[in-house]
């Protein structure tokens, strides 16, 4: 009798401890799967702040450019974009621009072409 009171208790212990043991196994599975998850996770938090640090690093070298002008860089001040534009004091005065009608004008003296001219052609040696 004593003997199959402990038998039973061992054989109660012993279908106890294979569930346990199948319970285990199944969180062993799922740590494994959540594990790999976090890695995974992880390299692309790590791939994604690498990306954001490069992107940082570009909008302060396009903000020191746009932050240029002709103070602090090589650039001359006639190229500066967006200045506004230089008053005009003078008044206008009606006339057409250009030469003005009546007004004798100068220019080069015109040569005469007499028949000595010679004109000779030469051509490169190639």
């Amino acid at each position: 009798m004593w003997f199959q009171v402990f038998q039973d208790v061992q054989d109660d212990c012993a279908q106890r401890l294979a569930a346990k043991d199948a319970l285990l196994e199944e969180m062993n599975r799922k740590l494994q799967k959540l594990q790999k998850k976090l890695r995974d996770r992880s390299n692309e938090l790590v791939d994604t702040r690498a990306l954001v640090q490069e992107e940082q690093e570009k909008n302060q070298k396009l903000t020191e450019q746009v932050n240029q002008n002709f103070e602090n860089s090589s650039r001359p001040s006639s190229q500066v974009p967006f200045r506004g534009k230089v008053p005009n004091s003078r008044e206008a005065s009606g006339k057409n621009p250009g030469g003005q009608a009546g007004h004798k004008g100068y220019c080069r003296k015109q040569h005469k072409v007499n028949g000595d001219s010679i004109f000779t052609l030469h051509r490169g040696t190639t």
